[in-house]
Order: structure tokens, then C-alpha cells, then sequence
């Protein structure tokens, strides 16, 4: 009889080990109560009276754990308005960390072109040098021109003004890079 009553007890044991749990988020947002795993065999006395627990669930929904939240005690499937929500909440995030990463990456950039120790920081600025005077010798050519243009009263004056403009040449790789050396070795 002893072992009867024993046996008893361990069945009912073995009955509050087999309930299936859910465990969901009342925080969660930017919909309440999602559901964040389903537990098949938990010990329901571990998790009962815990908030973000429901205990004993009979029935689950069709679809995954990614598609429920917990409602009135139950489970159900995610509204059509919660999961927009939750696009529009997972692009919102997408974009703040894209945004906030292209703010890291420049700020690193600039940290690295700043930087005297850096080899290739030094020749990235040797480069940025030499298109910077290019740039600037190309203006000043416009410059000229418009200044011819500006002077003069008639056709002679300007052509002679236009005359006086020299030419830039174009540059070849090797004069580039040897600019780009007397830069670096200006440092």
C-alpha cells in the first residue's frame, strides 16, 4: 500500500514536469507580450506566479514562435497591425545602425587622415595634396580666362589677353607619383 501511495505522488510529480510553458516579453516592444520560446516538458511549479510566464498552455497556433503573443491568458497569432508594427520597427533599426555606421566610418576616416604615424594615412594626404594643387591650377586657369574675358573692350585685347594664358599640361603616372613622393618626403 506504501508503495502505491509513493508511486501515486511520483505520477503527479511527473505529471506538473510534462505541462507545456510558454515565456513571453511584457515589455517588449513595439508590440506587448511576444512570445520568446515555448518550453514542451517544464516543471510548471518552477515557472508559475513568474510575470512573462504562462503556464499549462493547451493549444498553440499555427505558424512559429516569431508569430505569437500572449493575449488574455492565451496564446494568438500576431494582427496585421503588429506585425507592420514590427517591419516598421525592424527598418527603423536597419537604418539608425546604417546611419550610425557611416557617422562611425567617417569618423575614423578623418581620424586616420589626421593621424602622423599611419603609413597609409600619410599617402592617402600625399594624394588628397596633389589633386588638391591640380584642382587648384585648373582654377586658376578659369580664372584667367574669365579675367581676359572681363578685360577686354574688344576681340584684339581679348585674344591677346588669351594669348598670354599658358596651358596646363597633362599629367603623366610617373610625374603623379613623383609628386605625390615629394609630398610624402615634405612630411
Amino acid at each position: 500500500m506504501k508503495r502505491i501511495f509513493v508511486a501515486m505522488a511520483m505520477l503527479a510529480a511527473c505529471s506538473a514536469v510534462a505541462s507545456i510553458v510558454v515565456l513571453f516579453n511584457p515589455d517588449s516592444t513595439p508590440v506587448a507580450n511576444r512570445v520568446t520560446r515555448v518550453l514542451t516538458s517544464a516543471n510548471e511549479l518552477e515557472y508559475a506566479g513568474k510575470p512573462g510566464a504562462l503556464v499549462d498552455v493547451q493549444t498553440l497556433p499555427a505558424g512559429t514562435v516569431n508569430d505569437w503573443k500572449v493575449e488574455g491568458g492565451a496564446v494568438v497569432l500576431l494582427t496585421q497591425a503588429d506585425l507592420d508594427a514590427i517591419t516598421l520597427a525592424n527598418w527603423l533599426a536597419a537604418s539608425n545602425s546604417l546611419v550610425q555606421f557611416k557617422a562611425n566610418l567617417k569618423a575614423e576616416l578623418v581620424a586616420s587622415i589626421d593621424a602622423d604615424d599611419d603609413r597609409e594615412a600619410r599617402l592617402i594626404r600625399a594624394m588628397a595634396e596633389v589633386m588638391l594643387d591640380e584642382v587648384n591650377n585648373h582654377a586658376l586657369t578659369i580664372n584667367a580666362i574669365l579675367d581676359a574675358a572681363d578685360a577686354a573692350s574688344n576681340l584684339a585685347t581679348f585674344k591677346t589677353a588669351m594669348a598670354a594664358i599658358t596651358d596646363i599640361p597633362p599629367r603623366t603616372l610617373a610625374q603623379m607619383k613623383t609628386a605625390i613622393q615629394n609630398k610624402l618626403s615634405d612630411d
